[in-house]
């Protein structure tokens, strides 16, 4: 009955801070700076097929 009630306790500690502090409260601009997802966006989104042909394999499997 004593992991009952402490089990209880915590749980409702856990759903009143989810309540408090919000489930929505994170979103992508505020989770991640401006500044990050320009260095993160690909500045030229063309693939170089030809490059990629060229390329050769790390082993050969025989």
């Amino acid at each position: 009955m004593k992991r009952f009630i402490i089990l209880t306790i915590f749980t409702a500690c856990a759903v009143y801070m989810f309540l408090k502090y919000g489930a929505n409260a994170y979103t992508k601009q505020t989770y991640i700076e401006k500044r990050t997802l320009d260095m993160a966006s690909p500045l030229d989104v063309t693939i170089d097929v030809e490059f990629l042909r060229e390329l050769n394999p790390a082993y050969e499997q025989q």
